[in-house]
């Protein structure tokens, strides 16, 4: 076995790297589940505080299923979900990048996250 050499710009695929591979492993355990022959979709949410970055993901999905006859059809649908909050002190939910982190309603910063640091499998369509 030869050594591999990582330089110091492959670190950055390093994370999405195992993230598409998880996302496969899901998808193949779902493919066998249905006894279905090959995926044509998959679907996931990522939230933009997750730190993966959807090109990154999409290529290192695509390096990974290369000779894989049950995804050679498959399209990896990636939805962007924003990070939202909820205020604690008015019950708002607002996006704190539209309104650096202040409460529209209130001002307030004391606020709990809503969403946005999300990474869902949320399903696929087989065949």
């Amino acid at each position: 076995m030869q050594p591999i050499t990582i330089m110091e710009s492959d670190v950055d695929f390093m994370h999405e790297l195992s993230m598409a591979k998880n996302i496969i492993d899901k998808a193949q355990k779902v493919l066998k589940e249905h006894n279905a022959q090959k995926a044509l979709a998959i679907y996931v949410k990522i939230g933009e505080l997750s730190s993966v970055e959807k090109e990154s993901l999409e290529f290192c999905y695509g390096v990974l299923i290369k000779g894989m006859q049950e995804f050679k059809e498959c399209q990896l649908i990636i939805e962007q979900v924003k990070w939202v909050v909820r205020c604690n002190e008015c019950e708002s939910i607002y996006n704190p990048n539209e309104h650096l982190l202040r409460c529209p309603q209130c001002q307030s910063q004391d606020y709990i996250l809503v969403s946005g640091n999300e990474l869902d499998f949320v399903g696929m369509e087989v065949e």
